[in-house]
């Protein structure tokens, strides 16, 4: 069973996921070290979930102060699953979004909300693609270049220590598992 490791909800148990899902929640210890290490550039921010499994690193960073949460989810019963596990946390609608999308073909185009007058671009990332996935390269320029980070973001990636280290980042080890942080720092 997994719980809330912070924050708000701390503690707070989550439903296990329907249909034999697939998903690799991060540990309890890696999320609230990461977290630990986030606390600050949390407050109030817009924080995308990518790769979101069961949609518990939102959780996390909404349960820690993050004001709103776009979570992306390739399958869409998981994903579908994932709103209903927020709203049974009691998470208000208007502080996160749930879509289903490949993440690839998805944050290759330019935000929809870009050219609203009411879009604000993301301070943070939370990226757990599946171990070995050889297009994360491609998925971070994406990130930085198609309008959706702040110009001070924070890019996190959970990664097997068997992956590729990611240049620019700053690599954290638990146990078999790597967390690469960056922060953006354009002018």
């Amino acid at each position: 069973m997994l719980r809330i490791s912070g924050g708000l909800w701390c503690g707070r148990k989550l439903r296990p996921m329907a249909g034999g899902s697939t998903a690799r929640p991060t540990t309890a210890r890696v999320r609230e070290s990461v977290l630990a290490r986030l606390e600050s550039p949390l407050a109030e921010a817009r924080v995308l979930d990518l790769f979101a499994g069961s949609g518990l690193m939102g959780l996390e960073m909404l349960s820690r102060g993050a004001h709103f949460a776009l979570v992306v989810e390739k399958d869409p019963k998981q994903a579908q699953q994932i709103v209903q596990q927020y709203l049974h946390l009691g998470v208000p609608k208007a502080q996160f979004r749930v879509v289903s999308a490949d993440i690839l073909s998805w944050v290759k185009r330019p935000p929809v909300w870009l050219h609203k007058p009411d879009f604000l671009p993301f301070d943070m990332a939370y990226l757990d693609p599946p171990y070995g996935f050889e297009r994360l390269p491609v998925v971070l320029e994406m990130l930085e270049t198609q309008g959706w980070l702040t110009p001070q973001a924070y890019l996190v990636v959970e990664q097997s220590t068997r992956d590729p280290i990611l240049p620019g980042y700053e690599p954290y080890l638990y146990g078999d598992t790597r967390v690469s942080i960056r922060h953006l720092e354009h002018p």
